[in-house]
């Protein structure tokens, strides 16, 4: 998104990216608050933002868990080496003439993440999000996909997904990459098409396209349109807590004597009454009986 405010020293905003006044800055600002706004999800990945001339490209990774159910799941967010950064990469036959500058870098790079994040979250689900500057047939992408991860939008949108366009061509540069674990958790998945469909002409720029001409009013909106060249892609985990044991009345993993006790409590109870506990009415009956105990007891026995 270039969200640039200049270098931290003088009050000239210019980087070479990104708005080059603080009128155009303010009303990028403006509009990427919007979409995360509009978006409101739990875990967001940024690309592009730079403060005071400090700009990172940096692997970031955090492990998230939802209180809810206890579970937890890893996001890792990357914006690999763009296509035309040439003066920037130094691993011999790094451009093939097809993929674009700095190949070779973004396919180690790749390789160096699958390989960590495979041996270090074995048992957590993983999605790796951001902007990987490769599309889905080239170098990176695949020896992600070789190395377990599922590109999310193109499983389950098909193979027209796109996040980017590039003079009338469409395709994806932005991805949400998952292991196993993360993908059978994913219940939905949506690029939402703000930004790469849409006039250039509609973003925070002070003047049209490939032109000097400043522009009408009406193109200078706060709105989330055009925010950026790049769609949101957005995914949805359904991070269900495991079900309980069958006599593990308190969830915490074990059939022992504190549940005995929570029948004990409840006994006699019925359907509505205060001291009625749902989980001691184990042949939900509507009241806490003998029979609860029974029933609770031989459980009991039989996972001892």
């Amino acid at each position: 998104m270039n969200l640039f405010n200049g270098d931290g020293i003088s009050k000239d905003i210019t980087s070479g990216c990104g708005p080059e006044t603080q009128q155009e800055y303010e009303l990028q600002l403006f509009k990427i608050t919007n979409v995360i706004i509009a978006i409101d999800v739990d875990v967001i990945g940024l690309m592009e933002i730079e403060n005071d001339d400090y700009d990172k490209l940096n692997s970031i990774i955090q492990v998230f868990m939802l209180s809810e159910s206890e579970k937890s799941f890893v996001v890792n967010v990357n914006h690999f080496k763009s296509k035309g950064s040439s003066n920037r990469c130094i691993q011999p036959d790094d451009n093939d003439g097809l993929q674009g500058n700095c190949n070779v870098t973004r396919t180690r790079a790749a390789q160096a993440l699958t390989i960590w994040l495979n041996g270090e979250f074995i048992d957590l689900p993983v999605m790796v999000i951001g902007d990987l500057s490769a599309y889905i047939k080239e170098d990176p992408i695949q020896t992600s996909v070789s190395a377990g991860f599922k590109d999310v939008a193109r499983e389950l949108e098909g193979p027209f997904a796109y996040s980017y366009r590039l003079d009338g061509q469409l395709g994806i540069l932005d991805y949400a990459l998952a292991n196993e674990k993360a993908f059978t958790a994913i219940a939905d998945v949506t690029e939402l098409h703000i930004n790469a469909d849409l006039y250039a002409g509609f973003d925070y720029s002070s003047t049209l396209p490939r032109s000097s001409m400043v522009k009408p009013n009406e193109f200078l909106s706060e709105p989330v349109y055009r925010a950026s060249e790049h769609d949101p892609v957005i995914v949805c985990l359904l991070l269900e807590a495991d079900e309980s044991a069958f006599g593990d009345l308190n969830a915490d993993d074990a059939i022992n004597f504190e549940d005995y006790i929570m029948i004990i409590r409840a006994y006699g109870s019925s359907e509505g009454s205060r001291r009625f506990n749902p989980a001691a009415d184990i042949d939900s009956s509507g009241r806490v009986n003998f029979r609860d105990i029974i029933i609770w007891y031989f459980t009991y026995l039989y996972n001892r």
